[in-house]
Order: C-alpha cells, then sequence, then structure tokens
C-alpha cells in the first residue's frame, strides 16, 4: 500500500450521514452498512462503508469505518485505487491523505478511520452536530483522463421509538410487618419493532439507604426517564 497527497479537485467522493448515532445500540463486532454507490468512472465498481460503533473486534471503546468492495460488480475481479475514509468534524478538518490498495471482489480497506468514543462523546459539537455523525469517502483511480467530480450523498436515519406507561403501587411505603416492599413489574409494550422484547422494571429501596429508591431496568437498551408522584 502506498500513499499519494490529498484528494484532489476530481474523483468520486461519498458522503454518509448518520441521524440520532448517540441511540445506536449496536454492540462489539455488529456494524451499520451504508447504501451501496457505483462509481462508473471506475468501471462501474460498486462499495459501500461499514461502520462498527463499538470495534470490529476487540476494543469497544473505538468507532471505526471500513471502505468494503462489494462481492458483485461490473468491474474487473481485482483494481487498484485511492481511497480515503473520515470522519467530518465541524471545525479544524482534516487533511485527509489517499492511500492506494488493490481491492478483489468483497475485500475491505486495510486503512480505515478510527475514534475513541470518549472523544467524539466529548466533542458532541464537533464530532456530531444535531446528533448526526458524518462519514466521507473519497477515492481515485490513475487513468489516462482525468476523472469527473462526482459527490454522493445517503443518510441512514437510526429511529427511535418512546413508549408511556403509568404504574401505580398501592400501599407504596409499607408491607404488613411495616417494613419497605420491593416492587417488580413485567411490560409488554406496544411497539414498532420486528421482536418487541418484554421489560422488567424493579423498584426497590437502596440496601444500606433505605431513604434511597433504586430502578433497574432489564431485557431492554434504553434511556429510561423516571417521574415519581403521589
Amino acid at each position: 500500500m502506498s500513499r499519494d497527497s490529498g484528494p484532489e479537485t476530481g474523483g468520486f467522493k461519498y458522503i454518509w450521514r448518520i441521524e440520532n448515532f448517540s441511540k445506536c445500540v449496536l454492540e462489539e463486532g455488529e456494524s451499520l452498512t451504508s447504501p451501496k454507490f457505483v462509481v462508473a468512472d471506475m468501471q462501474n465498481t460498486a462499495w459501500y462503508l461499514s461502520l462498527y460503533p463499538r470495534h470490529m473486534a476487540g476494543r469497544k471503546e473505538y468507532v471505526e469505518c471500513y471502505l468494503f468492495r462489494d462481492t458483485v460488480d461490473g468491474g474487473p475481479r481485482s483494481m487498484s485505487i485511492s481511497y480515503s475514509v473520515s470522519f467530518v468534524k465541524t471545525k479544524d478538518r482534516d487533511n485527509t491523505e489517499l492511500f492506494q490498495m488493490e481491492f478483489i471482489h468483497g475485500q475491505f480497506g486495510s486503512t480505515f478511520v478510527k475514534y475513541h468514543r470518549k472523544e467524539i462523546f466529548d466533542n458532541r459539537s464537533l464530532f456530531l452536530p444535531k446528533d448526526t455523525l458524518i462519514i466521507e469517502c473519497h477515492l481515485q483511480k490513475d487513468t489516462i483522463f482525468k476523472m469527473a467530480k462526482v459527490e454522493c450523498t445517503a443518510t441512514t436515519r437510526i429511529t427511535v421509538e418512546r413508549i408511556h406507561f403509568t404504574w401505580t403501587i398501592k400501599n407504596f411505603l409499607c408491607n404488613s410487618v411495616g417494613l419497605p416492599e420491593n416492587y417488580e413489574r413485567v411490560i409488554h409494550p406496544v411497539t414498532k419493532a420486528r421482536n418487541p422484547p418484554s421489560i422488567t422494571i424493579k423498584l426497590r429501596f437502596h440496601d444500606t439507604d433505605r431513604d434511597a429508591i433504586k430502578v433497574i431496568c432489564q431485557n431492554i437498551k434504553t434511556d429510561l426517564y423516571l417521574l415519581l408522584s403521589s
């Protein structure tokens, strides 16, 4: 693999926006895949980006993104290109280098973009404007004729569903011997999800501080907002 100078005025640019990124619940090894794109000036080869919000393997504190060539496209089996993948920041934008690599069908690039999750979420105004992660990919190929400048954009929206329910607990503070109770309720929410989970909500008094209440939510990856009223 060799390095070229930064992206030129020509070539193919692909911009992928991922909305509601902070709500992504994918685990280590699980990925989000961008819509595929075909580059006409590169013999109709097809490509896509694959984003691992918690790393491909072994280091789940990192977010990383790879360029993949599709398993089937209109191009030759092997193609050498120059490319870059970067996270777009709203300030101090990176001057990204192009890396040269030979891709066969189904192969992903050995050069990729990676950031620590803490750096991203501690600098939301830079990395996540309006909770949107923006990834930019540049592709170029050495040809006799200069590649035309082409830009393509795509958006993936992570859907967010909110569920509201009311749980009324009678005789809340005391049981028959005057001691605080622990409470548990299993909820079967009405949801648009294909495989809706049952949600177990547990309301307990703290083990050491009986004036404190602890809420446990099981079987769902969610933000829980609790409103207590009498």
